[in-house]
């Protein structure tokens, strides 16, 4: 979604899953990505997001507008927030300056308005995996994350960091169970990664 090397988003859908793209939406510095539209007869949001690591409270400020333009979409937000959602487990060595206020803000605001959960945490509220390591600081971190609505909660069926060998983060899946008509209901897997 954006020309550079430093940033940029995108979301893939393979070609054997019947999603109908209504609308898309790009920021123009190339930080969010949305597409809604639906699927097995499903109103879906998804947006991939790449946030700031400085001071840019006007981020997620932008991006909530964004969101907030489409009630009655369930909702799948996903990508590199830059931010610790809970430093007692989603860092080690532990550091609190890495904790940023207008950050923690912004998330909570998205968490609250727009009823997601953390899906990782929400399934496994005690394990301590991350998405990301710090070669300068010597130092793991959970700064991925995938928030869900809460009418699509019910779905999911699963959430893992996953194995990166590649990159300096490490993929996180989702799994939703959608009704797929096809000749009866059945029910049809369908996993997202980012």
């Amino acid at each position: 979604s954006y020309n550079s090397r430093q940033r940029g988003v995108a979301i893939l859908i393979r070609k054997t899953i019947p999603f109908q793209v209504h609308k898309t939406i790009q920021d123009p510095e190339g930080r969010f990505l949305l597409l809604m539209g639906d699927l097995w007869g499903k109103q879906l949001l998804f947006c991939n997001v790449y946030a700031p690591n400085v001071y840019t409270p006007s981020f997620f400020s932008l991006l909530r507008g964004k969101l907030l333009e489409y009630p009655g979409y369930g909702a799948v937000v996903a990508g590199d927030f830059n931010y610790l959602a809970h430093p007692d487990m989603d860092c080690t060595p532990k550091r609190k300056d890495r904790i940023r206020g207008w950050a923690k803000k912004g998330v909570n605001y998205l968490l609250e308005e727009l009823h997601l959960l953390d899906s990782c945490r929400t399934l496994h509220p005690l394990e301590r995996e991350y998405t990301f390591f710090s070669h300068p600081h010597q130092q793991y971190s959970r700064l991925d994350y995938v928030l869900v609505s809460e009418e699509l909660f019910p779905l999911l069926t699963g959430s893992d960091i996953l194995l990166s060998t590649l990159f300096d983060h490490s993929p996180v899946g989702v799994t939703l169970q959608i009704m797929a008509p096809q000749g009866g209901a059945v029910v049809e897997n369908v996993s997202f990664i980012v």
